[in-house]
This record gives structure tokens, C-alpha cells and sequence, in this order.
């Protein structure tokens, strides 16, 4: 009896390799591009009432907590290092 292939899992189109289907074993996700993140850096003035790099400097300062603040000076450093 030949062994049946599972259809969780497609060939990937840039490796070759069989992977498991990301519909099948993970929630649907959405990559970042370059305006989802200014986009996304925009709300720091909005939220915090200071610019990027015064919000950057105060989150490396501890002055800013919590898990938006953390997310908000990843974005920034990733921006900073990528497109300008």
C-alpha cells in the first residue's frame, strides 16, 4: 500500500522544499512594507505627543513602558536601519 501525501503540505516556490501549507497550521498574517510602518510610526505623535526620535530616545531611557511602546521603537529602529 502506497503511503498517501498529506495535503497540509505545498512545495515551496523559492526553496523547492515541501512545507507545511501556512492555511493550514497558522492564522493568515500580513508582512510589513515601508508604509504599513511609517503608517504605524505616525500614531507616536498622535499617542505620545513626541517625535520619533524623542520617543526613541525616551523608550532607551525607560521613561516609556509596555508592549505598544516596545513595538513602536522596534518599528522605528527597523525603519531607521532599512530606508534611510
Amino acid at each position: 500500500m502506497a503511503a498517501q501525501k498529506s495535503n497540509i503540505f505545498k512545495k515551496s516556490a523559492i526553496t523547492g522544499h515541501r512545507i507545511k501549507a501556512a492555511d493550514k497550521c497558522i492564522p493568515p498574517f500580513h508582512i510589513l512594507g515601508k508604509r504599513d510602518i511609517e503608517k504605524e510610526l505616525s500614531n507616536i505623535e498622535k499617542e505620545f505627543g513626541m517625535t520619533h526620535e524623542e520617543f526613541h530616545k525616551a523608550y532607551r531611557e525607560g521613561k516609556i513602558h509596555g508592549h505598544e511602546a516596545m513595538k513602536l521603537d522596534y518599528y522605528y529602529e527597523f525603519y531607521k536601519n532599512e530606508y534611510e
